[in-house]
């Protein structure tokens, strides 16, 4: 039996009950704790940066990097997302209490369209490459934006710890054709791979494979399917490929790959 677990058991419904959840979450915070953490506190550490999405839970438990960064700016690709909900443009971008509200773009992912050249000193990106139909083309545009020597903590979904298991690492090739082709958003070209191969006795989101086809059906407007999966070689052989020097890769729980990256 979980020890924390069971502690916020036994407190459940007293006075108590407050206190015993900041420090069961304290405690699996600490736990969970990525080995290259000091690392990125160390280089992040009152710096200014960009998030592509979030705000993402891991930069509180894993990397709890929002309280130590002096501002974050944020990007989304619509106003109303299924991951971030409503998000207008403008100083809506709460990511830590107590820190001033960073500005939101609502904007690409891949492109970063309308964000200047060298403008922050880091990068952001947790759980979204794999939702993005040409990664390459994004790992650019992330590197566009950081100014020399600037910092990318990039965290993408472990393939052997989620519903991807059963399908294929996507092979670096295929990356490099979707990004001489210049692949929009609107790629359909893995929706059948990502439901023939998913795993509906452990996975239960659908009845058929043909109801879970329909969910991706306007995928661009939702953004929820994978494109591509990696596991930790995989995804340090692409960063490596777009110009990227590896600082720090790791497998970290319950389901993540990190890798802390500097612009060449």
């Amino acid at each position: 039996m979980n020890p924390l677990k069971s502690m916020k058991g036994l407190v459940r419904n007293t006075p108590l009950e407050p206190v015993a959840k900041k420090v069961y979450t304290l405690a699996k915070g600490v736990l969970l704790r990525a080995k290259c953490y000091p690392l990125v506190r160390k280089h992040l550490s009152d710096k200014s940066g960009l998030e592509i999405g979030g705000p993402s839970h891991i930069f509180e438990t894993n990397l709890p990097i929002y309280h130590h960064i002096q501002s974050l700016d944020n990007c989304v690709f619509a106003e109303v997302t299924h991951w971030e909900g409503a998000r207008a443009s403008g100083a809506t971008f709460h990511f830590d209490q107590g820190k001033r509200t960073g500005n939101n773009f609502i904007t690409e992912g891949s492109t970063l369209e309308g964000i200047a050249d060298a403008a922050y000193d880091f990068v952001l990106a947790s759980h979204n490459l794999e939702h993005i139909a040409n990664p390459i083309k994004a790992l650019h545009n992330w590197n566009r934006v950081l100014k020399p020597r600037g910092f990318l903590l990039l965290v993408l979904p472990d393939k052997h710890r989620t519903f991807d298991y059963q399908r294929p690492v996507t092979t670096l090739e295929h990356m490099r054709d979707d990004y001489a082709r210049d692949m929009g958003e609107d790629d359909m070209t893995h929706v059948e791979e990502f439901v023939t191969l998913w795993d509906y006795k452990k996975f239960p989101i659908a009845n058929s494979i043909a109801e879970h086809r329909e969910r991706y059906r306007n995928n661009y407007q939702q953004r929820l399917l994978h494109h591509h999966v990696f596991d930790l070689e995989s995804a340090v052989r692409l960063v490596k490929d777009c110009g990227w020097q590896v600082l720090a890769a790791e497998r970290s729980r319950p389901n993540h790959l990190i890798l802390f990256l500097q612009k060449s």
